[in-house]
């Protein structure tokens, strides 16, 4: 059969396009589904035996064959509304294969005009499939008039059958994402938001709804051999329809070069041009134990494996910059180290990557975190975030941590628009929204905050720093009620009915001190303070000798979150204290004192 659209039935398949229609309505079928469809097609009404379709389907692809081509031949039916037991258009020929057995629909024959009156409409219908042809040409060429300015590129779909390869999958998702993130005027959603959608079963109209995004990019990824074939297509997601395909297809070493191929033509289609010829392509194999590294830190969140990986990568290639920038990434926040220490391996990676490649904004947003929590050199800071955004606008660590900073400086409206960039950016991050909620708690919006802390409580309810973050904006409110409910949570059984005695009895004075001898406990023999929250308590408990004593702790182990400490409200009963004034001068934050 070598007719372009085959019918049947109330569909039809476009086989050039690679197409499945029903009423002239595209019909998503994966790629496995729709090749499996085209071999039954070409041979209607006889069996095409499965190991027919396991050799021109899958090739010498290592997979479970039984297993995927059922679910494929599974997939199909359901796509053209067809069952095993009462097939209308796939039949299964028990222990050998299938069969497609409905009838093709041919085109109608156009009516025979008399040769006498033929001359006029033969004319007119010359004219007519003239214009015809011409608009048809300009509406496959032309492009959408619809402009997209948002996106979402969804996890490519690992179609190989191997789970080894799920980390050239979601590596090129990754890769992409950030390239991406490079087109100004262009909201590109991050890849910790994308990756909540993996193996989503849910239609393209519902997810860019959930995401705010208009269009929305689709991959997967098929393995040959040494040859990897990865399908992209751009979807106008509020009407489902397609806007533009295509495939690329590579050896195995050579992702790179593919990276840079999906990257230019992605941009392309929204105006942008990318010059990959500065790409520096590192060796194949480095770049893989990177996209495995990747995946570890992202999808596992295990550092220590994604460091072993990075540090790999860089055995291979030591002028690689992207691991050094991953390694940054692991120390920042390396667990049961002390937080001077870990910014000091990190800023030692930041350097390095930017030395080796000074274009890397995810580096160069590392090392304004450094300076601001390590140097507390706040300008060096703000030039680093902002050429970290400069280099990449859709750099949501860079807009998160930059807001992060002018919160701190009390510069409130632009970290709130910093903040909110971020959270627009990476939706599903409980991070981000969390640390938006705390840009407006700074600012004395408890109202909004707590929406915020809510949002996160929402999607991940054991979020303790959200929990923590919203018990101290309802301090900060004189909710006390919702303060109490929320410490009987915290706390053994057994001590809860001391701990509503000594609210009815004491009021929330009483509450306050136990409120700061829980957080205290966790850290009272800790070789190092991770937070201001214990001192913070005791201040809002009255305690101002315990206070600053935890104040000064912190400030000897370099403690993150003291560079918050002139615009947190809860420091605000001591904040008269020259001691203080004196611990805001030793930040370096005494210009600052005055933000709130």
């Amino acid at each position: 059969m070598d007719r372009r659209v085959v019918r049947f039935g109330v569909f039809e398949l476009d086989r050039t396009a690679g197409e499945l229609r029903r009423g002239g309505v595209r019909i998503r079928v994966q790629e496995q589904p729709l090749r499996i469809l085209l071999e039954l097609l070409a041979q209607p009404g006889e069996i095409v035996t499965r190991d027919d379709l396991r050799t021109r389907i899958w090739g010498d692809t290592f997979v479970d064959y039984d297993r995927a081509l059922n679910t494929a031949i599974k997939k199909l039916r359901s796509a053209l509304g067809d069952s095993a037991d009462t097939p209308r258009f796939i039949e299964t020929v028990a222990r050998r294969g299938y069969r497609f057995i409905a009838p093709l629909r041919d085109e109608v024959a156009p009516p025979v005009v008399p040769r006498a009156s033929r001359r006029v409409p033969v004319l007119i219908a010359a004219i007519a499939l003239a214009v015809v042809a011409i608009v048809a040409g300009f509406l496959l060429l032309r492009k959408p008039t619809r402009r997209i300015d948002s996106l979402a590129v969804l996890p490519f779909v690992n179609l190989t059958g191997a789970a080894a390869n799920e980390y050239v999958c979601d590596g090129l998702t990754e890769t992409l994402i950030s390239d991406l993130g490079h087109v100004r005027a262009l909201r590109v959603i991050s890849r910790t938001t994308a990756m909540q959608y993996k193996n989503a079963k849910k239609p393209l109209p519902r997810i860019a709804s959930e995401l705010g995004v208009e269009g929305i990019v689709e991959g997967a990824v098929l393995r040959f051999g040494d040859r990897v074939r990865v399908n992209v297509k751009l979807v106008d997601a509020s009407r489902d329809t397609l806007l533009w395909s295509s495939r690329y297809e590579r050896n195995a070493s050579d992702l790179d070069a593919l990276r840079r191929e999906l990257a230019v033509a992605v941009a392309a289609q929204f105006g942008a041009r990318f010059d990959p010829s500065g790409w520096r392509a590192p060796d194949p194999e480095a770049q893989l134990l990177y996209l495995k590294g990747r995946y570890w830190l992202s999808e596992k969140r295990n550092g220590a494996v994604a460091a072993q990986l990075f540090r790999q990568a860089l055995a291979k290639d030591p002028a690689y910059a992207a691991p050094y920038a991953g390694l940054t990434e692991v120390e920042m926040f390396a667990p049961n180290v002390a937080p001077r220490d870990a910014l000091l391996r990190a800023r030692a990676f930041a350097e390095k990557a930017i030395a080796l490649d000074a274009s890397v904004a995810d580096a160069h947003a590392s090392l304004g975190m450094v300076r601001m929590f390590l140097e507390r050199d706040f300008a060096s800071a703000e030039r680093e975030f902002r050429r970290a955004i400069e280099l990449k606008p859709g750099a949501v660590e860079a807009h998160h941590r930059y807001g992060q900073l002018l919160a701190a400086l009390g510069r409130f409206d632009e970290s709130i628009a910093e903040s909110r960039r971020a959270s627009e950016l990476d939706p599903f991050s409980t991070l981000v929204i969390a640390d938006y909620g705390r840009a407006l708690y700074f600012a004395r919006r408890y109202d909004d905050a707590v929406a915020q802390y809510r949002r996160v409580l929402a999607i991940d309810p054991d979020d303790k720093l959200a929990f923590w973050f919203l018990l101290q904006a309802y301090e900060a409110q004189k909710k006390y009620d919702l303060i109490v409910a929320g410490l009987r949570t915290t706390i053994n059984p057994d001590r809860r009915a001391a701990l509503d005695e000594a609210y009815r009895k004491g009021g929330f004075g009483i509450v306050a001190r136990t409120w700061a001898e829980i957080v205290a406990r966790d850290q009272e023999n800790a070789p190092f303070v991770r937070t201001v929250s214990v001192a913070a308590r005791f201040a809002q408990a009255g305690d101002r000798e315990r206070s600053f004593a935890w104040l000064d702790r912190a400030y000897q182990s370099h403690t993150r979150d003291l560079v918050y400490l002139a615009v947190e409200p809860a420091f605000d009963p001591i904040r008269g204290d020259p001691r203080f004034a004196a611990m805001l001068k030793k930040i370096g934050l005494a210009t600052s004192s005055s933000a709130r």
